[in-house]
């Protein structure tokens, strides 16, 4: 009964912030994603939050924002980093999330899962970063970064809370997608693959780190992809729907994840936002530094956000499967229900 009850409450809250975004022109997020600290215990290839020096929110504040998050209409609150279990207060900022009465997931590396194993018992889903067998999975995050994290896995789908498990999908991962479909399996976890986001943006977003390799060339890469809608067919291990794996395969240039297409829209900043440690929300992270930010302890989103964006399309990890529950709802829902509603 409490799992329908979430699935009621989500769905009267998407259909808000859906017609408000298809119909009336108006931003009513459905989701957020809050960035509690920057700070990390690794230092993944693909990410520069370590490196991002910005001053976290103190409680008071936090409970400020959340009070906002409220009123512009928010539903679902997404507490990423960095690695949010290192802030000392991490359970008392979800025990505080839950009081205000979002939907509340947490995504962790889980290295630190058996110090803080009770911060767990109070959200509804959890992600975590897995790009395959311990090896790979360190190559890509550092040495160490896969020790736990299956018996952190286990244990959080042993409380009976959902997990899904995000995989980047670089040059070389092709070869770990099989042993990693074998885990999700047998750990009773799911997958979201996810393309590589590069650094060569213009500008360059501060959230993103690396890039391809010299030898890289899109119609491999986008072989990778063709076999994962294959198997897609074959297993209930990826989260990944098909629209938003085929939207992947569509994609021209790999080397350019987000652009502006003829008769495209996008819903960053109408369907969902991206809020920095700082307390200063955007319509996603990748365009962080092209428009100008919100100031949530002040400000009503709603109210403020003026609709501009440099690119009305992505490929990027969430932005894509969010975008695409905004504009084809009806190709979408039962995609996003059997990969994340079902675990």
């Amino acid at each position: 009964m409490p799992r329908t009850l979430d699935n009621l409450k989500a769905g009267a809250h998407f259909a808000r912030s859906f017609i408000n975004f298809r119909y009336l022109g108006r931003p009513r997020p459905l989701s957020a994603v809050f960035v509690v600290c920057n700070r990390c215990n690794l230092t993944c290839k693909y990410c520069n939050s370590p490196f991002l020096k910005d001053r976290e929110l103190s409680l008071d504040e936090i409970s400020l924002l959340f009070d906002n998050l409220k009123k512009s209409g928010i539903y679902r609150l997404g507490l990423t980093g960095g690695e949010p279990l290192l802030r000392d207060d991490i359970g008392e900022i979800i025990a505080l999330a839950k009081k205000k009465g979002f939907y509340v997931s947490l995504n962790s590396n889980l290295l630190l899962y058996a110090d803080k194993p009770h911060v767990f018992e109070k959200i509804d889903f959890a992600f975590t970063s897995l790009d395959g067998p311990a090896e790979l999975h360190e190559k890509n995050r550092g040495p160490g970064s896969a020790l736990g994290v299956m018996d952190a896995i286990a244990g959080i789908r042993n409380r009976g809370i959902p997990l899904v498990a995000i995989t980047v999908v670089d040059e070389k991962s092709a070869a770990g997608i099989p042993q990693l479909i074998e885990l999700a399996e047998k750990y009773r976890f799911k997958i979201h693959f996810q393309v590589k986001g590069i650094s060569t943006l213009t500008p360059v977003t501060d959230v993103i780190r690396g890039n391809f390799s010299a030898e890289f060339s899109d119609e491999p890469y986008r072989d990778i992809w063709k076999g994962l809608l294959a198997l897609k067919k074959t297993t209930r291990a990826i989260a990944s729907s098909r629209r938003y794996i085929e939207s992947v395969i569509a994609w021209k240039n790999y080397r350019e994840i987000r652009t502006n297409l003829e008769k495209s829209r996008c819903a960053a900043g109408y369907g969902y936002i991206y809020i920095d440690s700082e307390g200063t929300a955007y319509p996603c992270c990748l365009i962080k530094k092209t428009t100008p930010g919100v100031n949530m302890l002040t400000d009503d989103w709603r109210t403020s956000y003026d609709g501009k964006k440099p690119c009305n399309s992505c490929i990027c990890g969430p932005y894509l499967q969010l975008n695409l529950l905004f504009t084809e709802p009806f190709s979408s829902l039962a995609g996003l229900y059997s990969g994340y509603g079902s675990l």
